[in-house]
């Protein structure tokens, strides 16, 4: 069940209104720094970097989900890399 390769995902923002948008492309940089600490296993640098995010736009539920996973692997850190978690959300 379920996927075992990974697979990119795109955020489409002109499906947003111009308000929600200009504020994701605001901090699209803060993101992007996050995903690449999330990424190298810095969890604890990655998670402050979506925390940015979220006091911009608290409903932006990327950033609060990468929020929760960086908490539970920074508790227990995965021994195969970020990638070799199985989430039972998405």
């Amino acid at each position: 069940m379920g996927r075992k390769e990974p697979f990119a995902i795109y955020e489409v923002l002109d499906a947003d209104p111009a308000s929600p948008r200009e504020m994701k492309i605001g901090y699209q940089s803060t993101f992007a720094q996050g995903l690449m600490m999330y990424r190298k296993g810095e969890f604890r640098q990655a998670r402050l970097s979506f925390m940015e995010c979220v006091l911009q736009a608290p409903d932006d539920g990327a950033a609060n989900l990468y929020i929760d996973r960086c908490g539970e692997l920074a508790r227990r850190p995965p021994t195969y890399g970020p990638a070799s978690r199985h989430w039972k959300s998405k």
